[in-house]
């Protein structure tokens, strides 16, 4: 008996893996290079870490990361991109019963639900006020000027949606940032990349390339160190 409860706890998974939010478009209908690599990069999130259900419907084609600061917090968002055979109503009738009381704002071909009422956009230095869901209706024509949207719609001609989810991933408060440091290890981290990909090019040349490539960082660092670019570089060189 004792034999078999430890085979038991040998074989059986220690921490249940967190399902994913949604399931990616399939890849191999896809023809169109470039939809075909926004689908490949799209890191899907788990379904623990986005605040809103998915349509049982939808599928991922792009998740976008957008960073926003502001009020001494740095936010980390994100955008989760789903297509999805159902009809702008019928999607607008599932987040009506699962986001009861949010606000909902009607549009020409497009619906949004508000946790927050006015909260709506991300920008400047404006941090996200709550998480929000768009739904776009494919057959009126308002495609919302995105590439990504034609080329499912041309793919995927049943496709009717495009719901978007808008959440935040992190909060945490703002960096000091020493410009110089950061700097130079963006420097540091493009040479290392570069030696990967370029096989010649000696210290010098590799480490000119790297400093052009790390020019930006500079840039935003200086306009201020709150803003969110600098605050997204401080992060990530830090």
């Amino acid at each position: 008996m004792r034999i078999l409860l430890v085979c038991f706890f040998l074989f059986a998974p220690v921490v249940a893996m967190a399902k994913p939010y949604a399931p990616l478009l399939e890849i191999d209908k896809i023809s169109d290079s470039l939809l075909k690599m926004r689908v490949r990069q799209a890191k899907v999130p788990p379904s623990t870490e986005v605040p809103v259900k998915p349509f049982q419907s939808a599928s991922i084609f792009s998740v976008t990361e957008i960073a926003s600061s502001g009020a001494g917090r740095f936010q980390d968002n994100r955008i989760v991109h789903m297509a999805s055979t159902a009809s702008l109503e019928e999607i607008k009738g599932y987040y009506i019963k699962e986001l009861s009381g949010w606000h909902t704002k009607d549009f020409k071909g497009r619906v949004v639900f508000l946790k927050t009422g006015e909260q709506y956009f991300w920008g400047g230095n404006n941090v996200l006020e709550g998480p929000r869901v768009e739904i776009l209706d494919l057959q009126s024509g308002a495609l919302g000027g995105s590439p990504e949207v034609l080329k499912v719609k041309q793919t995927f001609p049943e496709m009717k949606s495009i719901v978007k989810v808008f959440y935040e991933k992190s909060s945490s408060p703002l960096l000091a940032v020493d410009i110089d440091k950061v700097v130079e290890s963006c420097i540091a981290s493009e040479i290392a990349s570069k030696k990967k990909l370029m096989k010649g090019g000696s210290e010098q040349y590799l480490r000119t390339v790297s400093e052009n490539s790390c020019k930006k960082v500079r840039s935003a660092c200086e306009k201020g160190a709150e803003s969110r670019f600098c605050q997204k570089y401080a992060r990530k060189y830090s």
